[in-house]
């Protein structure tokens, strides 16, 4: 008889437990304790796979952040080249690359430079989302450009080029911490007095960047 009562008031428990083993994100809590483990900016469900996505990060880059909830991010990365800085409300300075945000939003600017969404990391229940974003070049007619040689291209060349910089300070300091980010050597860019020095030396990698986005 024991047994069996204490069998009738622990296994429901177990049966639980195993099944928030099986899909922690996925299970739905009692009360309050499912907006906090699952569906708002403190639950800790996207953080694995944005971890995967930034470890692709061939080179060193500042990213900027705006939320809470990062600590993960900062315990697993630590050994990486990233720097997570809270830019909390305020414009980022042009040499954060990447962003990530957490119910807030980064920001555009300074500038010409703005924000573009790379891929969003949905919670589950409509929940909040995360987003990774990268920083690029918003151009007045409408086009984005998301490295330095695509600048050049959509202004027409380098002449462009070097009359878009001196208009736009901002955009050296992005490009020279692009390439800082994506693995491109930047000594002969800054040994350059020339204005747009910093878009020459080596050529611009392939870089796989997961989905297309638009600039905001």
């Amino acid at each position: 008889m024991v047994v069996a009562t204490v069998l009738v008031l622990v296994l429901p428990a177990i049966v639980w437990d195993l099944g928030t083993l099986r899909d922690p994100v996925g299970r739905v809590y009692p009360g309050h304790d499912d907006v906090d483990y699952v569906r708002d900016f403190s639950a800790g469900g996207p953080w694995p796979a944005v971890a995967r996505m930034l470890e692709t990060v061939p080179g060193s880059a500042r990213v900027a952040t705006t939320g809470q909830g990062f600590d993960y991010l900062e315990v697993r990365m630590r050994t990486r080249p990233l720097a997570f800085e809270d830019v909390g409300t305020s414009v980022p300075a042009p040499m954060f690359v990447f962003g990530i945000e957490n119910k807030h939003v980064l920001r555009r600017g300074p500038g010409v430079l703005s924000w573009r969404t790379l891929e969003v990391f949905p919670r589950p229940r409509g929940g909040v989302p995360v987003r990774v974003r990268d920083r690029v070049v918003a151009l007045p007619a409408g086009d984005v450009a998301d490295s330095p040689s695509r600048l050049e291209a959509l202004l027409g060349g380098h002449r462009a080029l070097v009359r878009f910089v001196a208009l736009h300070p901002e955009v050296r300091l992005w490009a020279r911490a692009w390439r800082r980010a994506h693995g491109v050597g930047v000594a002969a860019a800054a040994a350059s007095s020339d204005a747009a020095g910093l878009f020459r030396g080596s050529a611009e990698p392939a870089v796989s960047r997961p989905g297309s986005g638009r600039a905001s």
